[in-house]
């Protein structure tokens, strides 16, 4: 006995066409630092009792392009044309964020000038600030009363999954009220090693050497994939999706920076050497070393720097110096530019949030005239 009929639509993304079913795919997401820069506000600023909350808007958008689904091939097929939507079309994630922006914007919300995935709406009650990554939105508030009503406006997106944030992109989200929020990715770090055959490897405590090869033999660069390789053999591609990995979770939790920096410098080209760079990066323990010695090649130093805020590391950045200096005060005068542009970059958040800033800021750094020249 048939009690209905029921009928699915599958977005066959892969079907579509540049110019043709789509024009523009981007879709700004939200960084990581102004991600931590949410929870560090709401533990500093909201009141006992509010919690950052996150949920997923259920629902379709509408598209900007005309597409149609086919129905039975046959010469009387139906053709049905996508009035929303679905998750699969490669510009679904451009559609989420415009849609969130024009209901965002519609309730009252301000979109941030720094960041334009942050959205603030405040008033004598009180602020709300909404975090937004594609269709994933952080909210958190400074009183219980300003997040409440944010809720009943959304309604229209039907929200599901809202609940107090304990995962979030990979990263799970421990609250102390002493210390304030704990991120870590051990599920994303196992998966990582168990997918690369690392899960057995003993860790390491000795940093990484700050080395470049001075020169690269042709013969010891890494092959292509091809189909008779098996997959446990190590190719360009599995090379390249394992630094990516060491990437995002770097970015996301791991300090050990210069670890990463030195397995990726040749990401387009890798080598068998850079294949056990980022081997012993995986196998490395998290240590910091703000400066690396000069490179081989080239002479220039990696500079690094770290950004708290309330006592909480919300930022942190690894990258090679422009030019090459010839004093470690020199390499210690461009690593602190590294950590202005992080200063900077907190201070004209923070004031778009109306938050008090203590300025000066504070800077740290272990080398003396270095020091001098920087205040003066």
């Amino acid at each position: 006995m048939i009690e209905r009929y029921k009928a699915r639509l599958v977005a066959c993304g892969h079907e579509q066409k540049f110019g043709i079913n789509f024009f523009i795919v981007f879709a700004a997401v939200i960084t990581m630092t102004s991600v931590k820069y949410i929870f560090v506000v709401a533990y500093a600023t909201t009141e006992e009792g509010v919690e950052i909350l996150l949920f997923v808007p259920e629902g379709l958008v509408s598209t900007e392009e005309e597409i149609t689904a086919q129905g039975a091939e046959s010469v009387d097929e139906v053709g049905l044309l996508l009035g929303q939507s679905l998750y699969g079309l490669k510009q679904v994630g451009r559609l989420w964020h415009e849609h969130l922006h024009h209901v965002l914007v519609m309730i009252g919300f301000i979109q941030f000038v720094t960041n334009v995935c942050l959205y603030l709406a405040a008033d004598s009650g009180g602020m709300t600030v909404v975090g937004t990554y594609v269709d994933d939105l952080l909210v958190t508030g400074t009183d219980k009363g300003s997040v409440s009503p944010f809720f009943v406006e959304m309604g229209g997106l039907e929200l599901k999954g809202l609940s107090v944030t304990s995962h979030f992109l990979g990263m799970s989200v421990q609250y102390d009220g002493q210390s304030g929020y704990k991120f870590g990715q051990e599920a994303a770090i196992v998966e990582m090693l168990t997918k690369f055959g690392l899960a057995k490897a003993n860790s390491v405590r000795a940093p990484i050497g700050g080395e470049d090869p001075a020169e690269t033999d042709v013969a010891d660069l890494l092959p292509h994939a091809t189909k008779e390789m098996t997959p446990t053999e190590l190719t360009v591609a599995s090379f390249q999706s394992l630094v990516g990995s060491l990437l995002w979770i770097a970015r996301c939790t791991r300090s050990d920076m210069f670890a990463v920096h030195c397995a990726t410098r040749r990401a387009h080209a890798p080598t068998m050497t850079d294949s056990l760079e980022a081997c012993y990066a995986n196998r490395q323990i998290p240590e910091w070393h703000p400066i690396s010695q000069v490179g081989h090649d080239n002479r220039k130093s990696v500079s690094a720097a770290v950004v708290q805020l309330n006592g909480m590391t919300v930022s942190w950045q690894c990258k090679k110096q422009s030019s090459v200096v010839l004093w470690t005060t020199e390499t210690e005068y461009v690593a602190a530019t590294v950590g202005g542009q992080g200063l900077l970059g907190q201070k004209e958040l923070l004031s778009e949030l109306s938050t008090a800033i203590q300025l000066p800021k504070d800077m740290l750094m272990d080398n003396q005239v270095a020091i001098v020249q920087v205040r003066s």
